[in-house]
């Protein structure tokens, strides 16, 4: 068989690449048709969730992508059963095709799903070409060395077959989907970008049970609420939020952070819409909530509704209130409409204690427009992302510094 494409092979030997990830199914996006038949056909075990779905847009027929293996797929098979029933083992001198083939995709099961698998058992050179080679001696003494098995003669036999099946039966290291549930389809009309701005906001602050699915250029994100607490219950793969164009956090409890700017920054970016990013190490990051605001009014298409700075000229780090303030704010209040975005700077030394970042989903209530002035904003919050009113009681009796009132208006 063809050795596996050399810029596929080439990503298996990247840091951490194992098990892959989203990320790795970019590199499909550059192999021929050709390569993408020898990756299905011989690292199929080794490729991602999601995989199905960017391999079915780059052209392949969705009936030629096969399905990972199981556990049961494994224990069903009569040559590995006999393994598993200490009646045989796979060596140079016993390594029949199919027997060869169905444990070839063990090792790469292992390597794709298990953290800290060696880089030997995914095979990378030739993958599952079903033939017993010096590859396959070194992935076999590999596991064996990463096990403690005892064996060292490049034999797979019965402790290395229960080794494999304990490895693979664990629940983080299940199956990949190939093809994952299919998202919310986002209907915009020409023009009305901020309707994709306000279903995406209120998609990701109500994904509390079954996660929001949403597709930028051809590949698909996937989000929940919590993600967006400062101390999340749950994590997305490989501990990273990731969005378009680079951006990712890594999600640690022992460093957890208020990320109403990553939820801010991230509706913008899955609404393919322009919003300021920096670069910190790998990964692009958006700006603290008190920065967010003036730098996406430098962006195109954004317009600054209104502005208002009640920093105490005595004391900037504290906010003067009054009549005067409270009026201003009820203006700004009362011209926010769904899609805007309100940033605040919070009293302080700048950046000591940030601000916040909210989306407006839906404008003030008529009933409140002469008191409250609530309109209804998409947020982080201490425990997930929510949807929740705030206006003049949030806002007034100098709570803030500064505010922000965008809107885009392309």
């Amino acid at each position: 068989m063809a050795a596996l494409p050399r810029p596929f092979t080439a990503h298996l030997f990247e840091e951490d690449a194992l098990p892959l990830d989203e990320d790795a199914l970019e590199v499909l996006e550059t192999l021929s048709r050709a390569d993408l038949e020898t990756v299905l056909d011989q690292a199929l075990d080794l490729l991602p969730e999601g995989a199905g779905d960017r391999l079915v847009a780059l052209g392949v027929p969705r009936e030629r992508i096969g399905t990972p293996i199981t556990t049961q797929a494994l224990r069903d098979d009569p040559g590995f059963a006999a393994i598993l029933a200490g009646q045989r083992a796979l060596s140079i001198e016993d390594c029949p095709t199919r027997l060869t083939a169905i444990c070839q995709r063990a090792l790469q099961a292992i390597a794709g799903r298990v953290e800290r698998a060696p880089i030997e058992l995914a095979l990378p050179r030739y993958g599952r070409d079903t033939v017993f080679g010096g590859e396959v001696s070194s992935a076999i003494r590999a596991l064996q060395g990463w096990l403690g098995t005892g064996g060292v003669d490049a034999t797979l036999g019965k402790a290395e077959a229960t080794a494999v099946l304990t490895l693979l039966d664990a629940p983080s290291s299940k199956p990949p989907r190939m093809f994952l549930p299919t998202g919310p389809r986002i209907e915009v009309p020409p023009g009305r970008y901020t309707s994709r701005i306000v279903h995406i906001a209120r998609a990701l602050a109500t994904a509390t049970s079954e996660p929001f699915y949403i597709t930028v250029d051809r590949r698909r994100y996937s989000y929940k609420s919590v993600y967006f607490g400062t101390k999340p219950s749950e994590r997305p793969p490989k501990g990273l939020l990731r969005a378009p164009d680079g951006v990712a956090y890594g999600i640690d409890d022992e460093r957890p952070y208020w990320k109403c700017n990553v939820f801010g920054g991230m509706v913008l970016s899955l609404a393919n819409l322009p919003v300021p990013t920096f670069r910190v190490g790998r990964f692009r990051h958006y700006p603290r909530a008190e920065r967010f605001g003036p730098a996406l009014a430098r962006k195109p298409g954004w317009k600054l509704v209104r502005y208002l700075d009640h920093r105490d000229p005595a004391n900037p780090t504290e906010a003067r209130s009054g009549t005067v303030e409270d009026a201003e704010i009820k203006d700004l209040l009362t011209r926010t409409l769904p899609g805007d975005y309100l940033f605040v700077d919070h009293p302080g030394e700048p950046g000591e204690d940030g601000g916040h970042t909210r989306v407006c989903v839906d404008a003030a209530t008529p009933e409140d427009r002469d008191d409250e002035v609530a309109p209804l904003f998409a947020q982080a919050s201490h425990s997930a992302a929510v949807l929740r009113r705030d206006g003049m009681t949030a806002l007034s009796g100098g709570a803030e510094l500064q505010f922000w009132l965008l809107r885009y208006t392309r």
